[in-house]
Formats: structure tokens, C-alpha cells, sequence
């Protein structure tokens, strides 16, 4: 009699681990520092258009898509251990080793902003040599930049913002005088600048290089990787064919980047 007690949670508790995998299964978590009009706030109508590109994708098959939060060096380490499914907003320099779909979700650029009334213009990495430049941790800023900013170091110089919002931090340092200019995504800080409400105070003297491709990249340590973006590639393009993406871009007030 014990023994068969003893088959009996054995089958139980085989079978919870069986109903626990199924829906391990059923779910992906991507992760990302708040990009938005890429990846806004979590649970909210607007969550970004990538967050509700993935979920076009994936909850028709009844896959549930999940969107955390957290800084960008942590949100890329944690994945690639393979603690979320994939990151948001990754370029290939990024998350390399990472898994991407044979098609982009977006472009990334990089603008230099300053305070309107600064007397400054970008010639070159040499001409970034007496300002005080605001990056944010582990984002990729292009070879000759990633080269130039490796080369002097943390400091006074080269200011480097970590935590869930980098974005806002460089902003605020920027209003303060603290940094003469913030490298950033140009969709995404004049989204802050607007929000916050100081377009009069900051401006945009142009790109850095020019645009990069952009994407939802998978874990390394996740076994569907392959799977998963050779999906988001094939509806991130039947989208494109049917104008769902182009409507969908137009919520967040961008436009295709094809």
C-alpha cells in the first residue's frame, strides 16, 4: 500500500512538471531599459510598437509574450544566460551571439543633442575630445565611437548611464550642465524631450553615421530561438505586405523605415 502511495505522487508530481513545461512553453519574456516609441511602459495601451509586433506574432499561437523592464547591460546578460527569452531593440553589436530574425523590426540612428544655444557641431571623434559626452552602458554607438569612447574610459568625458531609463538620466544631466552632449536614438529622445516638455531647451545637430538595423534577438541559451525569429521575420513582412505594420507604426508616430 505505501509503495503504491508512493507511485501515486511520483505520477502527481511528473505530471505538474509536465503541465509546468507545457506552459514554459507557452510563453516568452522579453526584456529591455524603456526605449519607447520602441518599448514603452509595461501594461499600459501603448507598451511600443516592437512589444505589440511580438505579440502579432506569437499569441496566435498561443504563445504569451511578457515584457519586463530593466537595465540594458542586465536585461542582454540575463537573456543570454537565458533568464528571458530575448531583448528588444538589440542591433548586432549589441547581443552578439544572440539569435536574430532574417528580417528587422526597425532602424536605429544616433543623433547628437545638446542645449539649444550650445556652440557645438560634430566633425569627427576628434572634435568630441573637449565635450562632455552622455552614453549609456553596453549600447553599441558605432565602431569609430565604441573605439573613441573605450580609449578614454569612464570619467568626465565620457559619462556612462546605467538603470532602467537611461535615456532620462542623460537628459536631465544634460539640462543641468553636468554633460555638454547625449548620443541618443533621435525617436526616442525627442519622445522624452516632448514628454518631459522641454523642446524649447534641447536640439539635434545631426547623425552620427548612418542608420542600423534593428531587432527583437533571441537567447543563445534558448532552444527555439531559430524558431521564434524566423517567425517574427515572416509576420514582421507579411505585416508590411498587408499595411498592419504601417498602421501600427502610425499609433507611435513613425513610419516604415523600408
Amino acid at each position: 500500500m505505501a509503495l503504491l502511495r508512493c507511485l501515486l505522487l511520483l505520477f502527481m508530481l511528473l505530471a505538474v512538471a509536465g503541465v509546468a513545461s507545457a506552459q514554459a512553453q507557452g510563453v516568452i519574456t522579453l526584456a529591455a531599459d524603456e526605449w519607447c516609441p520602441y518599448n514603452c511602459v509595461p501594461g499600459s495601451a501603448a507598451p511600443g510598437y516592437m512589444v505589440e509586433l511580438a505579440r502579432k506574432a506569437f499569441e496566435p499561437l498561443g504563445v504569451e509574450v511578457r515584457y519586463e523592464v530593466l537595465n540594458w547591460a542586465r536585461a542582454v546578460s540575463d537573456a543570454r544566460s537565458g533568464a528571458f527569452t530575448g531583448v528588444i531593440g538589440a542591433i548586432e553589436a549589441d547581443a552578439e551571439g544572440f539569435v536574430f530574425p532574417g528580417v528587422a523590426q526597425g532602424m536605429d540612428d544616433s543623433h547628437f543633442f545638446i542645449r539649444k544655444g550650445y556652440a557645438w557641431k560634430f566633425a569627427g571623434v576628434d572634435s568630441l575630445r573637449t565635450q562632455r559626452v552622455g552614453i549609456i552602458r553596453d549600447y553599441s554607438y558605432g565602431e569609430a565611437l565604441d573605439a573613441y569612447f573605450q580609449e578614454l574610459g569612464e570619467g568626465d568625458h565620457v559619462q556612462i548611464a546605467s538603470g532602467d531609463n537611461g535615456a532620462e538620466t542623460n537628459l536631465k544631466k544634460l539640462l543641468a550642465e553636468r554633460i555638454d552632449v547625449v548620443i541618443a536614438n533621435p525617436y526616442v529622445f525627442e519622445h522624452l524631450i516632448k514628454e518631459v516638455g522641454v523642446q524649447a531647451q534641447v536640439e539635434s545637430v545631426g547623425p552620427q553615421g548612418d542608420p542600423t538595423p534593428l531587432y527583437i534577438a533571441f537567447s543563445p541559451a534558448e532552444p527555439r530561438a531559430a524558431e521564434y525569429a524566423e517567425r517574427l521575420a515572416a509576420v514582421t513582412q507579411a505585416m508590411r505586405a498587408s499595411g498592419e505594420l504601417a498602421a501600427l507604426l502610425a499609433k507611435y508616430g513613425l513610419h516604415d523605415w523600408e
